[in-house]
């Protein structure tokens, strides 16, 4: 890597510290994890994955993204970005799990800063947990939806076939949610709270437009669903999510249809950051893995890296690493800064280009490993399998490609 010419003294030392809790915490549990042959048993209390959140909430990690003021940590953009990075060489899944957390939280100090009773008894007691007992989620996708979603109730657009069919439907001074929410709800295993997307409706049934919705899942009618058993990022462990009927009170409907379009940017925004920059943190790790093995392995008498084609495939994967990193951490400043209008196909490409660099990279990464790189239960092996659900989590690359690029049509300055 660069010489961090750059960085404060205070980045410095969360890059030092981040990096050593990776290393020592967070890369055995997700390999741990990773083992476990039943689902069900990643989010028992004392398993390694909860192990890792725990440790985490007393380190005060799930404190990074919220400001100061109600007690985060209040770090800058570019601090962020290499939080997210060191966590994400050690395991993505686990750092996007740890991170999620703060969901809840965070669209509160967004969209409801006023309300008094919220910041008492979602924003107060996050910031407080530090045995992480409050686990959040981020439900979308539905068995009928999933990356097509993206376009529901966007620019107008209130195309049934695409709409949710989750609904929150008018009740008095509350609201109804009832519907069902997909397999891949990542964190809902052990979820408390969930950010859930809806079409709103008044008391007749007749739709309004999106929202999103604070549901505590320790309310009646919630159903959750087995765990899945995923192909890779298992330290991020997912389920279905049913809602028959349950009751809100209408302040937890936190995003209305008239703030919806802006607030789902926003929120995608950030996802897409977050993710792209996790991803980028196991390209980091896959291509260090690559340069570790080839200068041990021996082939023809020699180290492998004494081969040229070994040297400029090396290199290559070096050149993927360094450039998603420079390109992540500029767009994470330039998107997160306050402005008028979120750049949000910048975050979408920071998502694209870095789940896509981070495959790649882990492929060449086994190749260059050979037969060894095929042995489960080594870091590489697990690195290329948690790699390809980058290309897919938080909406498939190609799909939200095709959404941003009518932003980028609209937007572009020539």
């Amino acid at each position: 890597m660069l010489p961090e010419v750059t960085l404060t003294d205070l980045q410095r030392a969360t890059r030092d510290a981040a990096r050593r809790f990776a290393r020592e915490v967070l890369r055995p549990a997700a390999l741990a994890t990773d083992r476990l042959a039943d689902p069900r048993e990643i989010v028992h209390p004392e398993s390694p994955w909860s192990a890792a959140r725990r440790a985490a909430r007393q380190q005060g990690y799930h404190l990074a993204g919220l400001p100061a003021e109600v007690g985060g940590l209040g770090l800058d953009p570019l601090s962020l970005h290499i939080l997210l990075e060191e966590f994400g060489w050690a395991s993505p899944g686990l750092a996007l799990s740890i991170f999620s957390d703060a969901f809840p939280a965070t669209a509160v100090l967004l969209h409801r800063p006023g309300s008094r009773h919220l910041l008492e008894t979602i924003v107060a007691p996050f910031v407080a947990d530090t045995e992480a007992r409050l686990c959040s989620c981020a439900a979308l996708s539905e068995p009928g939806h999933g990356s097509d979603a993206l376009w529901a109730w966007k620019r107008g657009d209130s195309d049934a076939r695409i709409s949710f069919a989750t609904r929150a439907r008018r009740s008095g001074d509350s609201y109804l949610i009832s519907g069902e929410k997909s397999a891949w709800v990542s964190n809902a295993p052990a979820a408390t709270h969930a950010l859930v997307w809806v079409t709103v409706s008044d008391t007749d049934g007749r739709s309004e437009g999106g929202g999103i919705a604070l549901v505590p899942l320790d309310l009646p009618g919630v159903r959750r669903g087995p765990p899945t058993l995923l192909l890779g990022s298992r330290d991020f462990p997912q389920c279905s999510l049913g809602f028959d009927a349950v009751r809100i009170p209408a302040e937890y409907l936190l995003v209305e249809p008239a703030r919806y379009e802006a607030a789902a940017d926003q929120f995608l925004n950030m996802g897409g950051l977050s993710v792209g920059v996790a991803f980028l943190g196991l390209a980091r790790a896959a291509f260090e893995e690559a340069l570790r093995y080839c200068r041990e392995r021996i082939q023809g008498g020699v180290p492998l890296v004494q081969h040229q084609a070994v040297q400029l495939k090396l290199f290559e994967l070096f050149t993927r690493v360094e450039a998603a990193r420079a390109f992540s951490r500029q767009a994470m400043v330039a998107c997160l800064a306050p402005q008028a209008r979120v750049p949000i196909e910048y975050s979408t490409a920071v998502k694209i280009h870095c789940t896509q660099a981070a495959f790649d990279v882990a492929h060449e990464a086994v190749q260059l490993h050979g037969a060894a790189g095929l042995a489960a239960g080594t870091v590489i092996e697990k690195l290329f399998r948690d790699a390809r659900g980058g290309l897919i989590g938080d909406g498939c690359n190609r799909a939200l490609a095709l959404e941003r690029s009518r932003d980028l049509i609209e937007n572009y300055p020539i």
